[in-house]
């Protein structure tokens, strides 16, 4: 299996970014982006793209050599411009390099949804990750959503030690508390207005459930946050490699 230097993989970015794709760093190369060093070696560049610029990339991707290779099982078709085109795809490259394309709808308070057959909505700062590969500044997905990407299915060792290295490094880490904080202080209030609604009801019940809320809230830096998939991203491949075109059926 070929690896993805860390020249190549800021390249690419560099050069999606230059023909306006927008476009978010994620999986093992969006961890070592935040992290701004390599940790390991990386078969692919994993990606988010807005779902508006999946024409632009299918443009960019022919123009720059790639062939599609393969669907995941969890695309749908988009349909814009009049044609379809899949959600959830890698395309490579002869000289090695893969991309590995989820598109994503972003709305408009800046979160954003994995355009998906199960459409997922992930957490509200995924898209507001920065980070550097190979001394490249690229946008990539948070901390937060990293660890949201990474539940709900048995992770093989080399997931578990990204994780693990988020955690531990001091940046990232001082990132996943403040999302843990501002999530606490969230279900705080609403807890306080659900008392204050109903003064019919027991406090000290009331209290009970709020002190086990808090308590489930306050270990979830350190353990993983609860699943809300049942399989990871592109676990299962949908066809066989071919041109792009022949991922795009006819309207």
């Amino acid at each position: 299996m070929s690896t993805m230097s860390a020249a190549d993989a800021a390249a690419l970015f560099t050069n999606l970014r230059g023909a306006e794709i927008r476009c978010w760093v994620m999986g093992g190369w969006g961890v070592d982006a935040l992290l701004t060093r390599t940790t390991r070696a990386h078969h692919d560049l994993d990606l988010l793209v807005h779902l508006a610029d999946l024409p632009a990339l299918d443009a960019w991707l022919r123009a720059s050599g790639f062939k599609w290779l393969y669907d995941w099982d969890e695309t749908r078709p988009i349909h814009l411009d009049g044609q379809s085109w899949s959600s959830a795809f890698v395309a490579g490259h002869p000289d090695g390099r893969e991309l590995d394309i989820h598109a994503i709808d972003v709305l408009a308070d800046g979160s954003c949804s994995l355009v998906t057959d199960d459409p997922w909505h992930l957490p509200d700062d995924t898209l507001t990750g920065t980070g550097s590969i190979d001394g490249v500044s690229v946008t990539c997905v948070s901390s937060q959503a990293q660890l949201a990407m990474h539940t709900g299915y048995e992770l093989p060792a080399h997931h578990l030690e990204d994780l693990d290295a988020l955690r531990r490094d001091p940046g990232t880490r001082s990132n996943l508390e403040s999302s843990h904080a501002a999530s606490s202080s969230a279900l705080f209030e609403t807890c306080v207005v659900f008392m204050l609604g109903y003064p019919g009801m027991g406090k000290r019940t009331i209290g009970g459930h709020l002190a086990a809320l808090l308590d489930g809230v306050g270990r979830q830096p350190t353990d993983q946050p609860a699943p809300t998939r049942t399989l990871p991203l592109g676990r299962h491949r949908a066809a066989a490699s071919g041109d792009l075109g022949s991922r795009r059926p006819n309207p």
